[in-house]
């Protein structure tokens, strides 16, 4: 029983002198107007808003009175009334699939603050035609833009290192494309096209 007793002791002792943050395992989830967001370490990122959201959408630098630094994982997927998005400077990374298949999707504007821009982020956004890519973007992942096939033009800033495999696959329509300077590895297929439409 004394042994038992001592066991009991020394975890309340370890766990009373750990640091806050080493428990906090899971992050809270919160909801403000169309957004759901997480909160973790002082920073929120958006998780999912609602797929009827329509029109010109400015995400919001703020959520809760805590800075939006990240767009989750298909936060924005499917939601096909969306015709325009402004990132603001905020944000630090967009997630996998963040806008997938928002096809009626014509403009992005990524802010400043923007270092990655996740795999299949647009992927078949097939209306998205004007893309404003922030000069800090290092990493434009695996299908990004894959079958935006509206996309005539792009301009690839110098902040940028790598471009993922079939970061612009299928996009029919593109006809000018400029490549920073700094670029050091484009990946297989990147800027790629299947006539028969097998992507």
């Amino acid at each position: 029983m004394k042994k038992l007793l001592s066991a009991l002791l020394s975890i309340i002792l370890i766990i009373s002198v750990a640091p806050l943050g080493l428990f906090n395992i899971t992050a809270s989830a919160e909801t403000e107007g169309i957004y759901d967001y997480s909160v973790s370490g002082g920073k929120a990122t958006i998780t999912n808003c609602n797929i009827t959201i329509s029109g010109n959408i400015n995400i919001p630098s703020t959520l809760g009175g805590y800075p939006v630094t990240s767009i989750g994982y298909s936060a924005f997927f499917d939601c096909t009334k969306i015709t325009s998005i402004t990132i603001p400077d905020s944000v630090i990374s967009i997630g996998q699939s963040a806008f997938g298949r928002c096809k009626k999707l014509i403009s992005v504007t990524v802010g400043n603050s923007v270092t990655s821009i996740g795999q299949s982020a647009f992927w078949d956004c097939t209306s998205l035609t004007s893309i404003t890519i922030g000069n800090n973007v290092k990493s434009i992942g695996s299908g990004a833009f894959e079958n935006c096939t509206s996309l005539t033009s792009i301009t690839i800033p110098d902040s940028v290192i790598s471009i993922g495999d079939r970061a612009f696959y299928n996009c029919a329509s593109l006809t000018s494309i400029t490549i920073g300077n700094n670029v050091k590895s484009i990946g297989s297929s990147a800027f790629g096209f299947d006539k028969l439409g097998n992507y």
